[in-house]
């Protein structure tokens, strides 16, 4: 696993964001990477224990996902949220084979049960990084958020005008308030997508 850092995350109006992209740019981050696709499969156990403890606010949670990048396959991934600090690790699967992370002895430890295919997310991203020789932060803006079910072949449910905001960094960066008060002094959220795309089709 890589090391926990910070994710603050928040949940945005378009104003707001065109506020934080512009506050960025004063403080010469510009975006990485402008407008690309992200998709997600996210797996569950048979009793939803990944759902479930995000729901009932247990300390340490985990999900496991299959993650792709403007429709081409990248990775696997377990991701760990202790309290309001994050961390993943990449499984060493080069396939999106549905077999091939039934079978990862990671995964067997993570869950009480065998795991299946729960839900798809798929949103537009748009990433900004700023590195110095110690420490960096990314910064990403998702819009356009769509779910599906594993069965399904088309995005039946969506969240068209909600932003989501993640400042993701190890270490605190003192300009961070001045960037945050462009978000009309917002507190973090627990947003989670996964959560979002389960209670559309099953609660």
């Amino acid at each position: 696993m890589n090391q926990f850092r910070h994710e603050d995350k928040f949940v945005c109006s378009e104003e707001e964001v065109q506020l934080l992209r512009s506050r960025l740019s004063s403080h010469g981050i510009i975006s990485e990477r402008q407008n690309y696709q992200v998709a997600s499969l996210y797996y569950d156990s048979r009793n939803q224990e990944s759902f479930y403890s995000k729901q009932d606010g247990e300390n340490l949670k985990t999900k496991l996902r299959m993650r792709f990048y403007d429709n081409n396959f990248s990775h696997f991934e377990i991701k760990e949220k202790q309290g309001s600090k994050n961390r993943k690790k990449k499984l060493n699967l080069k396939t999106d084979s549905d077999m091939n992370i039934l079978n990862q002895e990671e995964v067997r430890f993570l869950f009480s049960g065998p795991v299946t295919p729960s839900i798809w997310v798929r949103y537009q991203r748009e990433a900004f990084e700023l590195k110095t020789r110690e420490e960096s932060i990314r910064i990403t803006i998702d819009s356009s958020m769509t779910f599906k079910k594993p069965t399904s072949s088309f995005y039946e449910k969506s969240l068209p005008s909600v932003f989501i905001v993640e400042f993701k960094y190890i270490k605190h960066f003192d300009f961070l308030e001045d960037i945050y008060s462009s978000l009309m002094q917002k507190k973090p959220t627990s947003f989670s997508k996964f959560i979002e795309g389960v209670k559309c089709f099953y609660l």
